[in-house]
């Protein structure tokens, strides 16, 4: 589980683009991804390589909503065109399963409690 005090917009544009910076479409999608996150708190950045492949998960709130985008590829192409935040909520993220990958369902209710205001403080 990826600590978002360490993430940066400039961080996720370069893990999602930083393979095309020099086409001049993956700069346009560079700056939409810090475009759409200027003035966002990110609650929830998950980044993961595998041998042949790569999935992200991002949550953040702008504005008082929130939102979240995911994408994944393959060795032979990028997340090109997977940058596409939708506005969710609580109770959809809580209620969705997600299927094999752990680390994300643990991030999103750990951003839920601190979000909520719940104190995560474990006492014996």
């Amino acid at each position: 589980m990826n600590d978002v005090k360490d993430v940066t917009a400039k961080s996720i544009a370069e893990d999602w683009y930083s393979s095309f910076e020099n086409d001049e479409k993956g700069k346009t999608e560079h700056n939409d991804v810090l475009k759409s996150l200027q003035g966002a708190t990110i609650l929830v950045y998950e980044f993961n390589c595998y041998s042949y492949e790569e999935d992200s998960f991002c949550l953040f709130r702008k504005n008082g909503k929130l939102f979240e985008t995911y994408g994944t590829h393959c060795s032979c192409y990028g997340f090109e065109g997977q940058w596409n935040p939708v506005e969710t909520s609580w109770e959809e993220l809580l209620s969705r399963k997600y299927y094999g990958d752990e680390t994300v369902q643990k991030a999103v209710a750990n951003a839920y409690l601190l979000d909520s205001g719940v104190d995560t403080t474990w006492t014996q």
